[in-house]
């Protein structure tokens, strides 16, 4: 069988983005792991989505999306307890963007927070099943900043090795994820970097910033970064506008 299928954990939230004076905003479906599987659809790939959303109208408009461009949602989570998460996005004095924070929700947590392992294993034969299909599975490192929900992505990982489904993982760093989580804010910066390298040992293809490179591996070649991890995965670094 030819494996033709992309598989995408994480998040799908929203980014609220402030215009150029910051006096008003625009809200955008986001999220990596949702954007790259909506994308992959438009490129006519199949791509499947496992993730958690809230049963909000931010949750309900992402399964419209999913459903108009074809996305497979077999593994979606949808939480009546908790709520789809909403970035703010603001601008500084020069205009360029920044990540500022969360929208108040009434809920303890967020959806992509709790993406749970359970849920996961009670449909273990259909995603093996879907595992027989799919040549990558792309992740990114938000996931990590809940136990719940790490728990969960590294499960997936281990159970897509199984089928020799290679791992793609875009670095994605977002402090500001680890410092407003109920879960994760007194975790030291030096304990998340840690707990992210050891996710990235898992990957055939690896993704990142110039600044996250220089911050995760003190270097910005990709040949010397592929060496400090398990896998010598294939490293691609971006660096901005250039």
């Amino acid at each position: 069988m030819e494996k033709k299928k992309v598989i995408c954990v994480g998040e799908a939230l929203i980014d609220r983005i402030r215009n150029k004076s910051n006096q008003g905003f625009t809200d955008f479906l986001g999220g990596a792991p949702a954007n790259v599987a909506c994308a992959l659809r438009k490129l006519k790939i199949d791509s499947i989505f496992i993730g958690r959303l809230g049963t909000d109208d931010y949750g309900k408009k992402f399964i419209t999306q999913f459903n108009e461009l074809g996305v497979n949602l077999d593994f979606l989570q949808v939480d009546d307890n908790s709520s789809t998460r909403v970035v703010n996005v603001d601008r500084d004095q020069f205009g360029d963007r920044f990540f500022s924070g969360f929208e108040e929700s009434s809920h303890s947590c967020f959806a992509d927070e709790v993406l749970r392992k359970k849920l996961i294993e009670k449909q273990i034969l259909n995603l093996e099943a879907s595992f027989l299909e799919s040549k990558y599975l792309v992740a990114g490192t938000i996931l990590l900043s809940s136990p719940i929900s790490a728990e969960t992505i590294f499960f997936i990982l281990e159970q897509a090795k199984k089928f020799e489904v290679k791992i793609v993982i875009d670095l994605n760093w977002r402090e500001v994820f680890w410092d407003h989580s109920s879960f994760s804010s007194e975790i030291s910066k030096a304990e998340r970097i840690n707990l992210i390298k050891k996710f990235l040992n898992h990957a055939n293809v690896l993704k990142l910033a110039r600044e996250e490179a220089t911050l995760f591996f003190e270097d910005e070649i990709p040949l010397l970064i592929s060496q400090q991890l398990s896998n010598k995965p294939d490293v691609i670094i971006t660096d901005g506008e250039k």
